[in-house]
């Protein structure tokens, strides 16, 4: 933890940690607007866009750090309730800050605020400067200034005017969060597609969502976190499709139009991704998959597009290089509606086997396969990396395990050039577990992992 009221989450996010009622989160609110007004009184950014995301409470958490933030003298551009997406185009877009400030809830209802600065998500070091001068006297001459912006209609018509579609395309949405369902339908509307509506209740899977669409034909089926920077997709019939299969197709066609461009993976990434992105014309490197370290490495690299390998996208190529869901949704369907059905499209493309387990809330399992993953030892002849988690990287395999501290849903991966090999490791990984921990048990069954295998 950064100081005993809030401690940041996977970099970019603090979280309110001890308050408990609404009256100790706006307490730990106007302590964070202190840290914010010293950082500005020290640096170039002067404005911050700030918006929320939720019901009236986040509302009323925004409107209350707003006013501490014009208290400190901090120049406020308030665009009201939207998802990440719309404040990182505010940043790009009509003001002159290119910092943002965002108040949403975590799966486990933690208020927690986010941060871009200099147009790219920030990292720990900001929020430990924030920390750092939030118990500092700010002397200020006068208040700061606010105005008001309603981006929701700019970001649609942009979207809209950046697609280049050859028919029209039916697609089913999906989303838990209303405000994000409604932008991506009026965007996707605009874009030429015909959209159908579903909103998910909270806590949703995406085989629970699955079985909302059969009875919806239709072209892509796109599932959005409530934020609007996760994308999950289904074909035309219904089957989930990989996210390393999607960003395949995504950089492809971003390739097309930038050869010789540099493409940044996620370390959860399939082996076949770079000779992929090689044969398109481009060139891969492997990153942390955190959202300030990729989009870092794009800044630094001039790549065209990144992605985490776990449904989020990062498009430079024709937009802001940010994480929107809703934006790689509309290119997706541009593709599509361009080259075919998506089903034949992603059968053109390298295939290996691949197991998701959902680890969610087994602590006991994920700290298991944590320690063991960990020991080098148990895996003469592989690498070993710490990036974002840990990957065990063998011959003709891997797997990978999802860092708690950086996200909600943890997850194990195992991938193999096919099925045996992926079987190969699954066995491996349940002999040491049940050596060293035999008491935790895991099943590598179809019925407990998202299964992709070989068609």
């Amino acid at each position: 933890p950064l100081t005993r009221e809030w401690s940041t989450w996977n970099g970019s996010w603090v979280e309110i940690t001890q308050a408990e009622d609404e009256s100790g989160e706006l307490d730990a609110l106007k302590k964070l607007a202190l840290g914010i007004a010293g950082l500005t009184a020290r640096s170039s950014a002067r404005s911050f866009v700030v918006s929320s995301l939720g019901g009236e409470v986040e509302s009323r958490a925004k409107t209350s750090f707003i006013k501490a933030l014009l208290s400190a003298g901090v120049d406020v551009i308030d665009i009201g309730s939207v998802p990440p997406p719309l404040a990182h185009m505010a940043t790009h877009n009509g003001t002159s800050s290119g910092a943002a400030l965002m108040i949403q809830r975590n799966a486990d209802e933690t208020l927690t605020v986010g941060a871009v600065y200099n147009r790219q998500w920030a990292s720990e070091a900001f929020w430990q400067k924030v920390t750092a001068l939030s118990n500092e006297d700010i002397a200020t001459s006068s208040n700061g200034r606010s105005i008001k912006l309603e981006l929701t209609d700019d970001y649609c018509d942009r979207l809209s005017a950046d697609m280049a579609m050859a028919a029209d395309l039916r697609v089913n949405i999906l989303c838990d969060n209303p405000v994000t369902l409604a932008i991506a339908e009026k965007s996707l509307q605009k874009a030429s597609c015909e959209v159908h509506a579903i909103r998910l209740d909270p806590g949703f899977t995406a085989q629970e969502a699955q079985s909302l669409i059969t009875d919806h034909d239709a072209s892509l089926s796109f599932i959005f976190d409530s934020q609007a920077s996760r994308l999950t997709v289904l074909d035309e019939h219904a089957k989930l499709m990989r996210d390393d299969h999607i960003f395949m197709l995504l950089s492809q066609d971003a390739l097309a139009r930038h050869p010789g461009s540099d493409v940044i993976v996620g370390n959860k990434g399939s082996r076949a991704l770079p000779s992929f992105i090689t044969s398109c014309g481009g060139a891969s490197k492997t990153v942390d998959a955190t959202p300030h370290t990729l989009q870092r490495e794009m800044t630094e690299t001039g790549a065209i597009i990144g992605g985490d390998c776990d449904g989020t996208f990062y498009l430079r190529d024709r937009w802001f290089g940010s994480d929107d869901a809703i934006y790689a949704a509309a290119r997706l369907s541009e593709i599509v509606s361009n080259e075919g059905a998506l089903a034949d499209l992603i059968a053109t493309l390298p295939e290996t086997s691949l197991n998701v387990l959902n680890l969610g809330d087994n602590r006991p399992l994920h700290t298991a396969l944590w320690a063991l993953l960990g020991e080098e030892a148990n895996f003469a002849g592989a690498r070993v990396s710490r990036e974002n988690g840990i990957r065990v990287d063998f011959a003709d395999s891997w797997v990978h395990i999802d860092d708690v501290a950086s996200t909600n849903s943890p997850t194990l991966r195992i991938e193999g050039d096919d099925d045996n090999c992926r079987a190969r490791l699954e066995g491996l990984i349940n002999d040491l577990l049940s050596r060293k921990y035999p008491e935790i048990k895991i099943s590598f069954s179809t019925s407990t992992m998202t299964t992709f295998r070989s068609p």
